[in-house]
């Protein structure tokens, strides 16, 4: 596994200012353009708050994202900080600190918490600390340290947390930062380091291409109404919903209360495309810490097809409707009904792979395990040069996209994204990312079959509404290949799959080369790469919009000209659409619709090899809903094609 190093610019000592650009240091990721896709499940927080006590930071839920946990390049003595600035103090002025809490991604072991004054200003001059706590000791997760005197928040000033650091080169990463559970959040002075990183010791500011750092206050008191609720962390039990199928809507959300004085009666509404369907009475018990209901509403019989909206809203408190601090009332999720879906062609895994990392073969092991058990799935093998730090030789088969995506969607090896589903099981994902752990104990055979059954198999919950043709013809004169990605849409796609994306890569298998493998040694050995990811065909790294040919028809066209050592005949197209990547995008929301594979050597007459001609045969059946079926079923059925042709047969 690898975690990011900082890259770090030198400012004045006795001053906040916007970051430089130094020289010497450098950035194990440098996309630092690239979208992160890896916001974690929103958790309530779980600490004690007494009345009149909130959280003050970037964010106020425990969540704490390992995925981002930093260390520094370069060995010494540090206090890691983030300022605090008007925006995030707002109402807080005149309340007490009474608690700090450090959010770490590995113990620190004896730490100093310090809080600094800093003049509000363009060149803010921090002042001596106010606060001063020597802790014992520290711990992975959150760090709640009690100040022995509370600190009043003055007005007119900002306020600089920071903690002790001793960064020994040990390969632990214990800085963490909120870059994906607070995303868009990042503020320039989020990151501070003080110590001597190349220009003078003084304090070195980050900016903002980390995130901030993971410390809260609890705050006692400030200037905050007295009759005020906060809704969050609004969830549904699914989000696709068949036309007579499931008549009910289960939905959960977090409440706590943000006034003053804790309500003794409130109401919420929950609407359904606008209209109230439901009114809950005080359903739970408030106070400062979040609360989670969980409910579920009807869903009418004659509700149309497309997309919907629930909503979440605090109607009254204490009989009163609310007029003041009303941002953080309502929560809004959409749904969509759906009347026709098309049978799932492969299930497409990105495995993120480098030949520098011993534990990546038990990974191929496993998805080539995979591949054996069912005959729908794609393996797309992205090797990037996270692990190549301090080995003897670079990864050779690294793509600039490559490195982007691991960038966007891991921080370790071996993992893979499945579908990209986002996978809720904590036994399957303890990290809560996209991302899953490949290398398990045991047989290939048996975490294949576990896999297949809770991730596939999950990940196809959520029903497909187009399918994808991959059509090529290969010129063996100028070696370019012309790929065309073409498919049908099911009634409403647009609203179902917003925004869709197509993506298209070209890989190559039994590709020689070295690989450590833990299995057999520590040092280098010949080995086949299989999977290997060639080219990213499609313009934008995460998928091209789709070029509607009709209502319900689109086609997409590439070219590209393969490189002299890549052999045609162990070449494959894998193509899939689905939803986009942004840097507004959410775990549960980039998952991929529909896939399919085109193996170059018996799909386009490249020499050599010798099933040229052959008849295309029924792989897989289903019927009309989607259901895989072993025979042929009376009514219309759906049969996939061994060259990944979809037909419609009837049987009577």
């Amino acid at each position: 596994m690898f975690a990011f190093l900082l890259s770090v610019t030198a400012v004045n000592a006795q001053n906040v200012v916007k970051k430089q650009v130094p020289e010497g240091f450098v950035t194990k990721n440098p996309a630092a353009s690239m979208p992160r896709v890896l916001r974690a499940p929103s958790v309530p927080n779980r600490i004690a708050l007494d009345e009149g006590e909130r959280i003050m930071g970037f964010y106020d839920t425990d969540d704490l994202d390992p995925n981002y946990a930093l260390c520094l390049n370069v060995a010494g003595d540090y206090e890691i900080g983030t300022l605090y600035p008007e925006s995030v103090i707002g109402k807080f002025v005149g309340g007490q600190i009474t608690k700090v809490r450090i959010g770490l991604g590995a113990s620190i072991g004896a730490t100093t918490l310090r809080i600094y004054p800093v003049t509000r200003g363009t060149e803010g001059f921090i002042q001596p600390a106010v606060a001063e706590v020597e802790v014992a000791t520290t711990q992975k997760d959150w760090n709640e340290i009690t100040l022995p005197t509370p600190v009043t928040i003055e007005p007119d000033m900002d306020y600089l947390f920071s903690y002790t650091y001793t960064e020994k080169r040990n390969n632990t990463f214990p800085i963490m930062v909120d870059y994906s559970v607070n995303p868009g959040g990042a503020v320039d002075g989020g990151l501070l380091i003080y110590g001597n990183l190349g220009q003078g010791e003084g304090w070195y500011n980050q900016g903002t291409s980390m995130g901030n750092l993971c410390i809260q206050a609890v705050v006692k008191g400030g200037s905050f109404i007295d009759d005020d609720i906060a809704v969050s962390g609004f969830d549904l039990s699914q989000k696709y919903f068949k036309l007579g199928g499931a008549d009910e809507l289960g939905y959960s959300f977090d409440l706590k209360n943000t006034g003053n004085i804790t309500p003794t009666s409130y109401t919420l509404n929950v609407t359904l495309d606008g209209e109230v369907v439901e009114t809950l009475e005080s359903p739970v018990a408030l106070s400062n810490s979040s609360q989670t209901y969980e409910g579920k509403i009807a869903l009418p019989a004659e509700i149309a097809l497309g997309k919907h909206t629930i909503a979440v809203s605090v109607a009254t408190i204490n009989g009163e409707v609310p007029t003041e601090n009303v941002d953080d009332d309502q929560q809004t999720l959409s749904f969509c009904v759906y009347n026709e879906s098309v049978p799932r062609q492969f299930n497409v895994v990105e495995q993120f792979t480098s030949i520098n990392c011993g534990y990546c073969p038990m990974g191929s092991e496993m998805l080539s395990a995979l591949q054996d058990l069912r005959d729908d799935v794609a393996v797309v093998a992205i090797h990037s040069s996270g692990m190549d730090y301090g080995h003897a030789i670079p990864d050779p088969y690294v793509l600039p996209e490559g490195d982007n995506l691991a960038y966007t969607f891991t921080t370790g090896y071996p993992t893979g994204m499945f579908n990209r589903y986002y996978v809720d099981d904590p036994n399957m994902n303890s990290e809560g990312s996209l991302a899953l752990v490949l290398s398990w104990n045991g047989s290939s055979q048996a975490v294949a079959q576990m896999f297949s059954e809770s991730v596939v198999d999950a990940s196809n919950s959520i029903p497909s509404f187009a399918n994808v043709n991959i059509d090529a013809e290969y010129n063996e004169d100028n070696r370019q290949l012309t790929i065309t990605v073409s498919g049908d849409a099911v009634d409403g796609f647009k609203d179902l799959v917003e925004d869709a994306a197509l993506t298209v890569y070209l890989t190559e298998d039994n590709v020689e080369g070295k690989q450590i493998n833990y299995s057999v040694g520590s040092s280098y050995l010949n080995y086949v790469h299989n999977n290997v990811l060639r080219s990213v065909v499609n313009e934008n790294l995460y998928g091209d919009p789709v070029v509607w040919t009709g209502d319900n028809t689109y086609s997409n066209e590439y070219t590209v000209t393969l490189d002299d050592e890549w052999k045609p005949e162990n070449m494959k197209v894998v193509a899939f659409i689905g939803r986009p990547i942004t840097d507004d995008s959410q775990l549960d929301d980039v998952w991929v619709n529909n896939a399919n594979m085109l193996e170059l050597g018996t799909s386009t007459g490249i020499a050599g090899v010798t099933t040229e001609g052959e008849a295309a045969k029924e792989v897989a059946r289903y019927s009309i809903d989607g259901a895989k079926v072993s025979a042929p079923v009376k009514g219309v059925n759906v049969v996939k094609m061994s060259d990944g042709s979809i037909k419609k047969v009837i049987v009577k």
